[in-house]
């Protein structure tokens, strides 16, 4: 069962939701809860399985509670109601609210924009290394690749070291340009811990996301 091989890669229910809705290519807008709810459970009976092994029991317990969630939903759109007015081809605020998928739909999109934004930052930390110590992945597979910061000052600095000359105007110009490089990737760096992963650690607190490895704390006095 596929569910098996690929346990590990959510990191709660909502990311196991998301990624049934990405594979099913269907709209989070208008969830069809019958059918993601057979394949959530498919999830869940996996994870019953694994009870005895070791598992989490906080983990199945979110996972669990989810599928509590789902079964609740799916019986509440199967019930008769009267048909909904349509004005303008849309349908009204308080029709929305009294669709049994909507809070969920509203969790769903807010988890997904939190998990865009940190693969964004997370991206972004990862050109960073890439251009202070090089692309390790293109090194292995043996691909030509413009050097790294680390490496340009690793060039100068290894000649240097051989030589018994004062470093040459090119070593000194390679040298300082390096230098000029690493400062503007200081910079970028610093924006991206002091400001934009700051902000997005305030979005998650204010939204009380649970706590996972990786967060910052922010100490205040109390």
């Amino acid at each position: 069962m596929e569910y098996r091989v690929e346990l590990d890669v959510y990191n709660g229910p909502l990311d196991l939701l998301l990624y049934l809705i990405k594979k099913d290519e269907l709209d989070i807008y208008d969830i069809p809860i019958a059918r993601i709810t057979e394949s959530y459970m498919q999830y869940v009976s996996v994870l019953k399985e694994m009870s005895g092994s070791g598992l989490d029991i906080n983990v199945a317990g979110d996972f669990l509670v989810m599928a509590a969630t789902l079964m609740e939903i799916k019986s509440a759109v199967l019930l008769p109601k009267a048909p909904a007015e349509v004005s303008g081809g849309e349908t009204s605020a308080a029709q929305d609210l009294a669709d049994p998928r909507y809070e969920l739909v509203q969790k769903l999109l807010e988890y997904k924009r939190f998990k865009d934004n940190a693969m964004a930052l997370e991206k972004r930390a990862n050109d960073i290394i890439r251009t202070l110590s090089g692309d390790a992945e293109a090194r292995r597979r043996n691909m030509i690749t413009a050097p790294s910061i680390n490496e340009r000052i690793g060039y100068v600095v290894g000649a240097q070291r051989m030589s018994t000359s004062r470093p040459t105007q090119t070593q000194a110009n390679q040298y300082a340009a390096a230098a000029q490089d690493f400062e503007t990737v200081l910079g970028q760096l610093r924006q991206l811990i002091e400001t934009d992963l700051s902000r997005l650690e305030k979005q998650l607190e204010a939204a009380g996301a649970p706590w996972t490895p990786g967060r910052i704390p922010e100490w205040r006095d109390q």
